[in-house]
């Protein structure tokens, strides 16, 4: 196993993706205003969905920090008290989905979204998650089945990618 430093996915992290697309949601938003939802609904429904996404995240750190591994793009996947070591999370929200954190984005997203009432910040969330899911989750999945083998590739088997 290679616990270079270099040795990560080498992706555009998502939040940098949705973060991205907010922005330009925001400006458009902005010059064109186009309200979806009646006032007190956007504010029940998105704060209702960020509160998840929030839940969701705090699990899905919990568990990397009982695996010891390291959560981010920019490190590679392995324990940090334990140099050398690896970690590949299954548990907790991992047994239903391979990336809840992508999904716990997506939620925060999407439910901000609603919160300011932005069909242009909707639509973009759709080409944030279409990007994430053709350009980065490939290439994460390449990195983690290098990186972890037959144990990653029987978890891919039994795992859905999102839901």
């Amino acid at each position: 196993m290679n616990n270079h430093p270099k040795d990560t996915p080498g992706v555009i992290p998502p939040p940098l993706i949705y973060g991205c697309a907010l922005l330009i949601g925001l400006g458009l938003d902005w010059l064109w205003p186009y309200p979806v939802l009646p006032a007190p609904a956007q504010y029940w429904v998105g704060g209702i969905v960020i509160t998840l996404s929030g839940a969701l995240i705090a699990v899905v750190l919990r568990e990397f920090f009982r695996a010891k591994t390291t959560f981010g793009f920019h490190y590679p996947s392995r324990m940090r008290w334990k140099p050398g070591g690896s970690a590949l999370i299954t548990s907790g929200p991992f047994r239903f989905s391979r990336n809840p954190a992508n999904v716990s984005l997506f939620m925060l997203y999407f439910g901000f979204g609603i919160v300011v009432d932005s069909v242009w910040i909707l639509a973009l969330g759709v080409v944030a998650v279409l990007i994430t899911h053709y350009a980065v989750i490939p290439r994460e999945e390449v990195y983690l089945e290098r990186k972890f083998g037959d144990e990653y590739r029987a978890y891919v088997a039994e795992v859905r990618r999102w839901l």
